[in-house]
């Protein structure tokens, strides 16, 4: 195991009555390299093995191993491939995990890129975030796109870029100001759509959400495919369905508004 600051250094200050100010910083002091440990070897930034970093600065990082970090700026880009924790940092370039991430009180400047589960909260990433396994994000603003490849738990989510939502997505509270493109079920509640929507999905559900035009692709199934608006919805511009199966639904209640029209699918008032 590796660790800083060195043994030699710890007694002799404790020799002097002082504090090694390396294990004491405040957790708010940016201004000094982290503290690490990592049990195994390392090579330049490299950590071969389970690591911690803690209250500090790092320079471009990769580890071999789970990692667990807190309030630390990593000054480039972080690597890791295990399961990866997170809280009260920055990273100045992109973050790439192939394993787990559970992530909270995080700014990235760049893009995060996860293969395997995923758990943010509280974050704001400049660039995407591309996340490849179960993912669940709550409180968290998007500057580009936002792209899952598999089941998707949303909640107070603000993306600027294009969604591409590639699994079963249950959503709230949330802001899409790019195009959003759904392949799988998608129940949406209090959320705002600025541009298009287009599901190739068997149920969309919109309760008090407002969107522009939506486009039901056709999913394969032989199967109609149905549209619920729910509550207080307002879709400014038409729904339209691709498939050429009869019996496509759009079930809309008593408080929703609809503009445009229901082009091959049929209007039903709830």
């Amino acid at each position: 195991m590796k660790t800083k600051p060195t043994i030699i250094t710890i007694l002799a200050a404790l020799m002097l009555g002082l504090t090694p100010t390396l294990l004491t910083a405040n957790e708010n002091n940016q201004n000094q390299e982290a503290r690490w440990e990592t049990y195994g070897p390392m090579e330049n930034s490299t950590h071969f093995g389970p690591s911690k970093f803690n209250n500090g600065w790092l320079l471009d990082t990769i580890v071999y191993g789970s990692l667990e970090m807190k309030n630390v700026v990593v000054q480039g880009n972080l690597t890791v491939t295990g399961l990866t924790k997170i809280k009260d940092s920055e990273i100045q370039r992109s973050l790439m995990v192939y394993g787990t991430l559970m992530a909270r009180d995080l700014f990235v400047k760049g893009t995060i890129s996860v293969q395997g589960k995923t758990k943010i909260r509280e974050a704001t990433i400049n660039g995407s975030l591309d996340a490849k396994g179960k993912t669940y994000i709550e409180e968290i603003s998007i500057g580009q796109d936002l792209n899952v490849f598999g089941p998707l738990e949303a909640e107070k989510i603000i993306i600027q870029g294009h969604s591409s939502l590639q699994g079963n997505t249950e959503c709230k509270e949330s802001t899409f100001q790019g195009p959003v493109t759904v392949n799988g079920l998608f129940l949406v509640k209090d959320s705002i759509f600025k541009q298009s929507l287009s599901a190739q999905a068997e149920l969309v559900e919109l309760d008090n959400c407002q969107t522009q035009d939506i486009t039901v692709a056709d999913n394969n199934s032989g199967k109609p495919q149905i549209v619920k608006l729910k509550g207080n919805s307002l879709i400014q511009g038409n729904i339209t369905f691709t498939n050429k199966v009869q019996g496509n639904v759009v079930e809309i209640g008593k408080n929703t508004q609809l503009s445009g029209r229901v082009i091959n699918g049929e209007l039903q008032k709830h």
